[in-house]
């Protein structure tokens, strides 16, 4: 503990001089060590790069930035020191064992088994009883969009709900159902429940496959009702002499149209990590079958009342009414094909403390407006408690974004949609979210503009 003591004096004597001082390799080792063993890995990093810049290269220095930088949660530094410190020691147990952590963590699930392959038997047993990371998780959310606007929409309540299992290393599943509806809009109603099943297969430890399967059942029933009064007068030359004619109608329409929409979507995509520079790329293609069935009954009544005068005397009068109800049923059913191409990066900074994202979705077909740019925040504010948002700016486009089932509506365009929201991380099994969602929408068939505010509550739990 005395020679412990005196070395770490030593390096507080040193520390600020270290540049411009030509270091040893007995105390590069040994106030290295000693940093490790009272867990100061701040100084440590400092003290290591310092003896790295005047060309210190071996095992135990490069474990220790490895432990050093993978403690204060730097990842792929701590990933490059390990790999030198194997290249150094190929029987590194230790290096070994902190690299399928790591690999565990980044979901590079098969360098990770070469990693665990490496490991000594009493290893792989400790490993196997300690959960490095959750095998799987259960996020629900719900909260009520609040419409701007009554006189055009009404509230819409909406629930979601993820369940994700790690039934093997390299393959996962995904199960999703979620909910939104409005009820009693001046317009009418509609719900639209979907379920969603998405296993996803590790390929390498850059490229993951994943497919999916989704159906959504829309029904919307729609209302409208137009009363309209006309009265016309009119001079004419009778025999008699000058007359007028007066015609009084009212016509009204009625339309009850109620629409089901089954839409079954398949799609497969590949997705590319370039994890060193929080970079990936995802190339997704849809097969969508939409089906769609409606019933509809237009009802029209026209009163009419026509009367002639003449020198304020009337010599005729005469009032007839007619009503016409057509009932129209039809079935179609029509293929969609869509393919998208995505790009995340991701800009750890400040020691994990600011996340800048953005992710890029590019339609392919003819059909789909306009790229999506959807730039990411996310920042640590306590130790438990991040901040996050997000701004989606879209047109009239049918993706599935994360889930979004909202943006298969084509009847209006999203101008945009801001996220902002706190995440409470309680302990490693839950974590609270409370998250503020602005929609600003426009709609086409009546050229009018709308927005909801909505506040969500989410549990996440990992198991």
């Amino acid at each position: 503990m005395c020679c412990k003591r005196l070395t770490f004096v030593l390096f507080f004597l040193v520390s600020g001089h270290v540049m411009a001082q030509q270091l040893t390799y007995k105390l590069v080792d040994s106030t290295s060590f000693a940093l490790y063993e009272n867990e100061d890995w701040d100084k440590l990093i400092a003290f290591g790069n310092a003896a790295i810049n005047q060309d210190f290269d071996f095992y135990y220095l490069n474990l220790r930035m490895g432990i050093a930088y993978f403690n204060t949660g730097d990842f792929y530094k701590s990933e490059k020191f390990f790999n030198k410190s194997i290249q150094q020691n190929k029987t590194s147990q230790i290096a070994n064992e902190y690299l399928y952590i790591i690999n565990s963590y980044l979901n590079r699930l098969l360098s990770a088994d070469i990693n665990y392959n490496r490991l000594a038997d009493s290893v792989k047993i400790r490993l196997n009883k300690q959960r490095l990371y959750p095998k799987s998780y259960a996020y629900a959310e719900g909260g009520v969009k609040i419409s701007s606007n009554k006189n055009i929409e009404t509230n819409e309540p909406l629930a979601r709900l993820f369940l994700e299992l790690k039934i093997i290393r390299r393959f996962n599943l995904r199960l999703s159902t979620s909910y939104i509806g409005q009820q009693n809009a001046p317009w009418g109603s509609y719900e639209q429940p979907e379920i969603g099943l998405m296993p996803s297969f590790s390929l390498s430890k850059n490229i993951n496959l994943d497919l999916g399967w989704r159906y959504i059942n829309v029904r919307k029933d729609f209302k409208v009702s137009i009363t309209q009064n006309f009265i016309d007068t009119s001079n004419i030359e009778t025999e008699i002499g000058p007359a007028i004619i007066i015609t009084d109608s009212t016509e009204s329409f009625n339309n009850s149209s109620d629409f089901k929409t089954q839409i079954n979507t398949l799609y497969a995509g590949i997705t590319l990590f370039k994890n060193r520079f929080g970079f990936s790329v995802k190339g997704l293609i849809y097969i969508q079958n939409i089906g769609i069935k409606s019933h509809q009954i237009y009802e029209t009544t026209v009163d009419k009342t026509w009367i002639l005068t003449e020198n304020d005397s009337i010599i005729f009068d005469d009032t007839f009414g007619g009503s016409v109800s057509p009932i129209v049923n039809s079935n179609t059913t029509t293929y969609y094909y869509q393919a998208m191409f995505g790009a995340t990066y991701t800009l750890p900074v400040l020691k994990n403390g600011l996340i800048i994202g953005l992710d890029v979705f590019i339609p392919l077909n003819e059909e789909l407006s306009n790229t999506i740019w959807i730039p990411k925040l996310q920042m640590r504010i306590f130790k438990t408690l991040w901040f996050y948002g997000e701004w989606l700016q879209k047109k009239r486009v049918p993706l599935l974004y994360q889930d979004g089932n909202t943006f298969l509506n084509q009847s209006y365009q999203l101008n945009h949609r801001l996220t902002l929201g706190l995440n409470f991380n309680l302990n490693k099994t839950v974590q609270l979210y409370l998250t503020y969602l602005n929609e600003d929408k426009h709609y086409f068939d009546n050229n009018i503009d709308n927005s909801f505010n909505a506040v969500i509550f989410g549990i996440n739990l990992k198991f």
